[in-house]
């Protein structure tokens, strides 16, 4: 399986019984009861795609937007804005797929943990993936304190990497997690 599936499997949750339950909005959501593998799949197809073209988005979008600030000295909070309203518009048309997909179908009994989540996710994924991916955590986390640290830089371009020091220490340390558990099996 590749990286996508790995993000998108650990919304899933096998029940007692072999019921498979849908998480949208993982530990701080209700889930679902998946009644059978076609509506799973048409789930996971939706997510996967989503994920693939949110994420095209955002890296995108963030390169070209907060780059203009120092080519076209625009001021910060017009790109700051419009990459805001980039990344609600595809929250707000997730949430509505999410909606449609999961119409009619009847709520789940139980919640989903967050090591149930990583351990989920990292079934599908790939050990050597889940390794590189630690590795550039871990890089990112150190750029983004220099950033942060930078006395010379504009102040929301220190914010800019305080937040990136919690985003990508976060996402080392579940994937440290998942890594943990892969090596388990």
């Amino acid at each position: 399986m590749g990286y996508f599936d790995g993000l998108v499997d650990g919304s899933f949750k096998k029940a007692d019984g072999g019921t498979t339950l849908f998480y949208p909005n993982g530990i701080f959501g209700k889930g679902y009861v998946i009644p059978n593998v076609r509506k799973k799949e048409e789930i996971r197809s939706f997510l996967k795609r989503y994920t693939i073209a949110a994420l095209a988005t955002i890296v995108i979008s963030a390169a070209a937007i907060f780059s203009s600030v120092e080519v076209f000295a625009i001021p910060w909070w017009i790109p700051a804005v419009l990459y805001l309203s980039i990344l609600m518009a595809l929250s707000l048309l997730a949430d509505a797929n999410i909606r449609y997909l999961t119409k009619g179908l009847a709520l789940a009994d139980q919640r989903i943990s967050p090591a149930e989540m990583y351990r989920n996710s990292a079934r599908s994924h790939d050990l050597g993936t889940l390794w590189v991916l630690a590795v550039l955590s871990f890089f990112m986390t150190i750029g983004s304190g220099w950033m942060a640290l930078d006395g010379d830089a504009a102040w929301y371009l220190r914010l800019a990497g305080l937040l990136g020091v919690l985003f990508f220490g976060a996402g080392a340390t579940a994937i440290g997690y998942m890594i943990k558990v892969k090596g388990e099996k």
